[in-house]
């Protein structure tokens, strides 16, 4: 099985080194303002600020993460199209209305919607239909790209390692991806950052 280039892999690392840094600033900043003039978590949590505390401390980090992650996939994925030989490669402002666009060398442009679970698109879906016309009546291909679940796809629906596999043009980028996914998560040990916040916010006198 051969493996990304290094400087497929270094980008990639770099883009996941920057996901980490920004939950991490984003946790630093986290103050015992999170808990204050929250009248249902106070009436729900009442005599247990510690666990007041660990619910906002984790709400916080959970959302923050889902959402820089999207970012970063889209940024990888990007990094990915490029490795294997898709040109003409646009993302988000330049790709509206859709994620992604790029000249795939099958032949064919595609015009991508991403998403980390098939959940979200059922709140989106009348969105998704609408790109997917807008898509086919300029002559492109549509595709619903699910990077974080892996089910089975059709002509119009990629999901987990399909998807990897299709843009890296190789049938070996999702077990490539993965390593350095597993590398990298082995490095940041999330969980210990997130409790160490939570015993400061514990700590606090007012």
């Amino acid at each position: 099985m051969a493996g990304f280039s290094q400087s497929t892999s270094d980008a990639i690392i770099e883009i996941l080194r920057e996901l980490e840094e920004g939950l991490i600033t984003k946790i630093d900043g986290i103050t015992n303002d999170i808990i204050t003039n929250k009248p249902v978590d106070e009436a729900i949590y009442f005599g247990r600020r510690n666990e007041q505390i660990f619910y906002r401390v984790i709400q916080t980090v959970s959302t923050s993460f889902s959402t820089r992650l999207g970012q970063k996939m889209e940024n990888i994925a990007k990094c990915i199209l490029e490795a294997g030989g898709s040109t003409d490669i646009k993302s988000k402002n330049e790709a509206k209305p859709v994620d992604l666009k790029f000249f795939h060398p099958d032949g064919y442009e595609y015009w991508v919607e991403m998403k980390s679970i098939f959940g979200q698109n059922k709140s989106n879906s009348a969105t998704i239909e609408k790109e997917k016309k807008i898509a086919k009546e300029a002559g492109k291909r549509f595709l619903l790209c699910v990077y974080n679940e892996d089910k089975e796809d059709d002509d119009e629906t990629l999901s987990g390692p399909s998807f990897w596999n299709f843009i890296g043009n190789d049938d070996d980028t999702w077990d490539n991806l993965s390593k350095i996914f597993e590398s990298e998560g082995k490095r940041f040990n999330l969980s210990e950052i997130v409790n160490q916040k939570i015993e400061h916010l514990m700590d606090y006198k007012d």
